[in-house]
């Protein structure tokens, strides 16, 4: 019998986190106690959990005390060497077994995190070309109008994003395309069912809610999401 592992889900956001971490729970895996609500930009939810989301923001402020929330994370800021502060408690969230638990933030937090965490454990690294990141993003605005709407800005973002998440990586992370994610059963869905050790229900994603632009990628990107691509498929 293959061996049951927890992981944590994370990426730049707008890059299938949500519909992954919906198979999961809709397979029957914890992903929190107090989960967000549906958006009309998100009918299907986003699983993710009130209580984590709030820690991973304060969190943050600890090293950049404007952090305003949401995609609005700054450049140049330094995150990993955060520390989670006793009074967050994250214990009963990892006594849930198996957990699958999402953020984009973890990108940022997962060191402050890794103490707690109940193994085996890995990472699921999502992520998609950043054009399209920033033209889901800019959609994203009409249910969280704090979204930048300066596409360059929405750029850094990305690239701060995935900096962060090659920095913070223990070689535990295991990285996927929006594609893999969201095109159907296929290679990647196999990948994550071996890593995970079990079946999971792939019907929850609904194929109505998947923009794939496929635009070109920027110039100034273009190294970061090489590497992204090589680290899915040399794993």
């Amino acid at each position: 019998m293959a061996q049951i592992t927890n992981c944590l889900i994370f990426g730049s956001g707008r890059c299938a986190t949500s519909a992954l971490a919906g198979a999961l729970a809709h397979t029957g895996v914890f992903t929190g106690f107090h989960i967000l609500g549906p958006t009309p930009q998100q009918p299907s939810g986003y699983f993710e959990d009130k209580w984590i989301n709030e820690w991973n923001d304060k969190v943050i402020q600890m090293s950049d005390p404007g952090y305003r929330g949401l995609f609005i994370t700054p450049v140049n800021r330094d995150y990993l060497y955060v520390n989670l502060p006793v009074a967050a408690k994250p214990w009963p969230y990892f006594w849930m077994g198996p957990y699958a638990i999402k953020d984009p933030r973890f990108a940022y937090t997962y060191r402050a995190w890794k103490p707690y965490l109940v193994q085996p454990s890995i990472a699921l690294v999502l992520f998609r070309n950043p054009s399209d990141f920033v033209k889901s993003a800019l959609r994203l605005r009409a249910d969280f109008p704090m979204i930048s709407e300066d596409p360059k800005e929405l750029e850094a973002i990305w690239r701060n994003n995935y900096e962060h998440v090659l920095a913070n990586d223990d070689g535990t992370f295991h990285y996927f395309d929006y594609h893999t994610i969201v095109g159907g059963s296929g290679h990647g869905h196999a990948k994550i069912e071996s890593l995970l050790g079990y079946k999971i229900d792939w019907s929850h994603i609904d194929m109505k809610l998947v923009h794939a632009e496929d635009g070109p990628c920027p110039e100034g990107l273009l190294d970061l999401w090489r590497e992204l691509r090589k680290r899915a498929s040399s794993g």
